[in-house]
């Protein structure tokens, strides 16, 4: 492959990364034996050139110039260097596969060095390529592009991956499910509290993951009461929840009590079922009319106005007579 060629291929490729991975979070769920474990990846502008195999000119101005000419067309055969054709050719074969490794993951692995100058450390793929990553500051990044079965570069055994989940770096929660083995049952896992934590409830519950039996109803003090400004004064009513200190309303009237169910479930961490309970629970209450009825400003006292003394006529008074 020359250089021509391969600047064809980096700019089809920067495209799919740009849309699969660019600025994301992929989140690996493998079993280990009959343990489940995960690695959290991340993929960032500067990672792609990595994965391409080739070197740069100084001409460009780094790893994230690069990707960002390869994205937008402005890459040239001037502008990089192939030292050995035969591996670009293998890498830019790779890339078909690896630039939507979040859908075609199928095995994560450990390294193994037979001896070239080639150093990563966990691999994640399929019998057709894989990626390599090594660990920076607790999330693995992406620094090697292979074509291959993966299980050709790992130490024996490789773990079959069971979930993959994606997320923007941003986003503190994985919700996005992009991989789900059929053979295997959620409801019956044993997780990581740490890779649960990771999880949005809502993926947990599409899942079917078991939420972790710490919260019953009884850990939650349940007040029905009017909306202040109601908009139906029949039927306008909050659940007014404390729960450690902490208290939080939710409609469960008009018609939207789906809407607090999920709220609730994702604020507390607890299954829809506890979360129908404690709405049914308000429901069932009398309502407090308290927070509608809006207080009257009390009245300043009155001020009393003092009055000169005025004596009583004396009924016994007689004239003085001279």
């Amino acid at each position: 492959m020359d250089n021509k060629q391969a600047v064809t291929e980096i700019t089809k490729h920067a495209q799919s990364y740009k849309n699969n991975l660019l600025d994301k979070n992929l989140l690996f769920v493998f079993q280990n034996g009959k343990s489940i474990e995960f690695i959290e990846t991340e993929f960032t502008d500067r990672r792609y050139l990595h994965l391409t195999g080739v070197e740069i000119t100084k001409n460009v101005g780094g790893a994230s110039m690069f990707f960002q000419m390869a994205e937008n067309g402005t890459l040239n055969e001037t502008l990089i260097k192939i030292n050995a054709p035969k591996i670009i050719d293998k890498k830019m074969s790779a890339l078909d596969q690896t630039m939507s490794i979040q859908t075609t993951a199928r095995e994560v692995g450990d390294f193994q060095n037979n001896g070239g100058n080639l150093y990563t450390e966990k691999l994640s793929g399929s019998a057709k390529a894989c990626l390599g990553f090594i660990l920076d500051d607790k999330k693995y990044i992406p620094n090697t592009n292979l074509q291959g079965d993966v299980r050709l570069f790992s130490k024996n055994p490789t773990f079959p991956i069971i979930l993959t989940m994606r997320k923007e770096i941003e986003d503190e929660k994985y919700s996005e499910i992009t991989f789900k083995s059929p053979n295997f049952s959620f409801s019956d896992g044993k997780y990581p509290q740490e890779m649960l934590d990771l999880m949005t409830v809502k993926a947990k519950n599409q899942l079917q993951i078991p939420f972790p039996d710490i919260k019953t109803l009884e850990n939650f003090n349940v007040k029905r009461v009017m909306d202040e400004d109601p908009i139906d004064k029949e039927k306008h009513y909050y659940a007014v929840l404390e729960h450690e200190g902490e208290h939080k309303r939710y409609e469960i009237l008009n018609g939207i009590e789906n809407a607090s169910i999920t709220a609730l479930c994702e604020d507390f961490a607890i299954s829809v079922k506890l979360a129908r309970e404690i709405l049914d629970k308000a429901e069932e209450q009398e309502p407090d009319h308290s927070k509608s009825e809006k207080k009257q400003p009390d009245e300043p006292p009155k001020k009393q106005i003092d009055e000169p003394n005025k004596d009583p006529p004396d009924n016994d008074f007689e004239p003085e007579i001279e």
